[in-house]
């Protein structure tokens, strides 16, 4: 169990804590075992407590060195390279592992607390480099769980083809599977696609949410009644004894005990940033080519912390400065790239994502080619989305659970998986919350910086009604809302007007899909105020609060 701390590994050992404790410091002192510092647990956010978690605390992560896997081995009457080939310190496992510490430290708390409920006295964590499952519980003598986490830019389609593969696999599954989500859309997601596609009892919950808690956060997908339980409950439903052999771990080929990168943890992102820098280097992950202005809203921090810990990421090589249109704006590094391509387990290409590599425009990547070719749009997206944020932290009773780049807003029918989704320019969640209940709403925005013409807004209108209507299970609360934001008045009321004409068969049948308004209203009223056109049975000069477009539903 590379990096499992104290706690985990009396946990799992069924150790007492003190006892775990002399053990380790025996071993540190013999130079078998070695620690590194790692922020962990979570709370929610002191300023506006809205959206993202918050680490709590550094713990002591432990991995044996070079000399503790020989002796190890020689304890096992095996050579030191079989030895890491089948337990996650061979050189390239480890490497990974180590970018994976923030997703480890989840893993191995929900695994303690999984054996914690059951009457099993110990349980062995499979972690897996490839394939569906993260990590594979084999309680002693009894069942498997399975654990999976979709990190934050894990896409619904690429989340699709991981449960696909556990559900075709028929044989191998385990009794149940844990799914923890790093986002609330990631979360929304794995509902969706696991709903869509039964498989073997599953459950998922948010990140943030489960670390180190005790409450009724797991919901199954499958569940029509959506009855929320806890793990509790959960572990006390498995069977008493494993029926099916699941996946085995991935293997390697021989390698040189010199090759074991026994100080690379010590250097690896993932322990040398505090959490709050490890936020922010997400944010700039999540909106490209950002600038320093709207960083603060973006990241719900103040602008001083913000000119704190941009110089320790760009001194640490994970984000690239650029000057744009005469001022800095920030993307990732192909070192940001990797760290965050390993933590997540998704592949940021270079040739997409680079900003470093050059091409005809200077930057190579192509789609921060598309992002920089388009330069203004992009601002203008980027400087509403931090309005908002701002704008709902002001305002009593607004939550904003999530703010999504294009990426996670891809709006795609789970039964079409291979059909290509819109994507939007952002999205998000806003939650209200009144004495009465809570009311919410999922949005998209699309920025219209382009002359509109009447076959223009014809063909964006149609072609959101094509989805919205395409026989994908929305739930209880309907499809998202799609704000249309102008540049004028006057492309505003042009659109109005196309929207009005063609709008009224899909209001009818699955309510009010549009929302408009121009960058002008935007300021002047903000989000939240009365800003919006609804183009059925509306005025254009009717505007309305974003709140009359909540749904009543608790949630």
């Amino acid at each position: 169990m590379v990096f499992a701390d104290l706690d985990d590994l009396a946990w799992l050992t069924d150790t007492p804590r003190s006892t775990m404790d002399d053990r380790l410091r025996r071993l540190r002192e013999r130079k078998l075992v070695s620690s590194v510092a790692h922020s962990v647990g979570y709370e929610q956010p002191k300023r506006r407590r809205q959206r993202g978690p918050r680490y709590q605390r550094d713990r002591q992560r432990f991995f044996p060195t070079t000399k503790g896997i020989e002796a190890a081995a020689a304890d096992l009457g095996m050579a030191p390279t079989e030895y890491w080939r089948r337990l996650p310190v061979h050189p390239q496992v480890f490497s990974e592992m180590i970018r994976r510490m923030d997703a480890l430290a989840v893993i191995y708390d929900l695994a303690a607390r999984v054996l914690s409920h059951t009457e099993y006295s110990s349980t062995k964590v499979d972690l897996f480099t490839s394939g569906p499952y993260d990590a594979m519980l084999r309680l002693d003598g009894g069942p498997a769980v399975g654990i999976v986490r979709v990190g934050r830019r894990q896409t619904a389609n690429g989340f699709r083809g991981r449960w696909h593969g556990i559900v075709r696999d028929k044989d191998r599954w385990p009794a149940i599977v844990l799914i923890v989500t790093a986002t609330a859309t990631g979360w929304r997601h794995v509902y969706e696609i696991v709903a869509a596609r039964p498989g073997p009892p599953a459950y998922c919950a948010r990140e943030d949410q489960v670390w180190r808690t005790r409450r009724r956060v797991w919901g199954a997908p499958s569940d029509k009644e959506s009855t929320v339980t806890s793990l509790r409950d959960i572990v006390r439903r498995l069977p008493s004894k494993r029926k099916r052999s699941p996946a085995a771990p991935r293997r390697h080929g021989e390698s040189r005990i010199e090759l074991y990168p026994e100080a690379l943890p010590a250097n690896s992102p993932a322990v040398r940033l505090k959490p709050a820098v490890k936020e922010l280097l997400d944010v700039i992950g999540d909106w490209h080519l950002v600038s320093r202005m709207v960083l603060p809203g973006l990241a719900d921090v103040s602008t001083q912390r913000v000119s704190q810990m941009l110089p320790v990421l760009t001194a640490q090589g994970l984000v690239k400065r650029l000057n744009l249109d005469k001022r800095p704006h920030y993307a990732l590094s192909d070192r940001g790239l990797r760290y965050i391509s390993g933590r997540d387990r998704v592949a940021l290409r270079p040739k997409t994502w680079s900003v470093e590599l050059k091409g005809p425009m200077g930057i190579f990547g192509g789609k921060m080619r598309d992002l920089y070719g388009d330069l203004d749009h992009t601002l203008t997206v980027l400087r509403l989305m931090s309005d908002l944020s701002k704008e709902v932290g002001r305002i009593q009773g607004y939550h904003l659970s999530d703010l999504d780049p294009p990426e996670r807003a891809l709006i795609r029918p789970n039964h079409q998986p291979d059909r290509t989704g819109i994507e939007p320019d952002a999205g998000g969640r806003l939650r209200y919350v009144t004495g009465s209940g809570t009311r919410w709403i999922s949005f998209v925005l699309e920025y219209e910086r382009d002359r509109i013409t009447e076959t223009r807004a014809t063909s964006k209108v149609e072609l959101y009604q094509a989805f919205l209507v395409s026989g994908h299970k929305w739930g209880a609360n309907g499809p998202p809302l799609v704000l249309f934001v102008f540049d004028t008045r006057e492309e505003e009321l042009r659109f109005f007007e196309v929207a009005k004409a063609l709008d009224s068969d899909i209001h009818r049948d699955i309510g009010v899909p549009f929302a408009l308004s121009h960058l002008g209203q935007i300021k002047a009223t903000g989000f939240l105020g009365r800003t919006w056109l609804m183009p059925v049975e509306g005025h254009a000069d009717d505007r309305l609060y974003l709140d009359q477009f909540f749904a009543d539903v608790r949630g």
